[in-house]
This record gives structure tokens, sequence and C-alpha cells, in this order.
């Protein structure tokens, strides 16, 4: 039998889903961050751009 556990939301959320949340293209994803319609993504070292989960609910309306 194993163990079933929810799964854990991670802090962070990167392209990939935000584009998800927000239900458009990456290509309309890239116009909206070029345009500043979106919250700036976390300064990392790689090309990778991801923000906190917090910035992205704040976002999207939700109080954390």
């Amino acid at each position: 039998m194993k163990n079933h556990q929810p799964p854990v939301e991670r802090p962070v959320v990167n392209s990939k889903e935000f584009m998800r949340m927000l239900d458009v293209s990456p290509n309309t994803f890239g116009k909206m961050l070029k345009k500043g319609t979106l919250p700036k993504p976390m300064d990392l070292p790689t090309r990778e751009r991801k923000w906190r989960r917090s910035d992205v609910e704040a976002f999207f309306g939700f109080s954390s």
C-alpha cells in the first residue's frame, strides 16, 4: 500500500506554470512581460525566469 501525500506547493512559479495560470501563449506571455504587465521575475543567475508564489498570488488578487 502506497502512502499518498498531497502535492507540496513550491514557493516559486516558473514561466511555463505562469503561462498556464494565465492561459496565454508564449508569445503573448513574452509581450506582457516586456510591457511590464506582469510582476518582475526573481533575479537569478540562470536564464530561466521564476516568480515568488506570493507575487503571482498578489497579481491574481489572492492574499496570502
